[in-house]
């Protein structure tokens, strides 16, 4: 299942994003939108201008920080979702250092299982 995040790009209008510097960074879609409580599963973000410019990456999972697996294209990237407490929906954040920021409020939601 994937969720389809039609206004979590960078701007005034972006759930507190900031402007990047640079080509247009958004995020369009996250898949899957529930993981298990348990972690360790690969979460796939799409968007743009994930590698507009050279830039760290960094993607937070609720509080906990997620390791990023990989980078695939300037649209896509995939990160391990980290253990979370069941039945409890977290947001998702994603820090670009230089340029921006893209919160996604109460995008993963956690549950039992393995």
């Amino acid at each position: 299942m994937s969720a389809t995040l039609g206004s979590a790009g960078c701007g005034g209008k972006g759930g507190g994003a900031s402007e990047p510097s640079g080509a247009s960074l958004r995020v369009t879609s996250i898949e899957p939108t529930s993981a298990a409580a348990t972690g360790g599963v690969p979460l796939h973000i799409h968007g743009s201008g994930f590698m507009a410019e050279s830039r760290a990456i960094q993607v937070y999972i609720g509080d906990a920080p997620a390791n990023v697996l990989s980078v695939d294209s300037d649209t896509e990237l995939q990160v391990e979702v980290p253990p979370g407490e069941a039945g409890k929906a977290v947001d998702v954040k994603l820090v670009f250092d230089p340029g921006g920021e893209i919160k996604l409020p109460h995008a993963l939601t956690f549950v039992p299982g393995n």
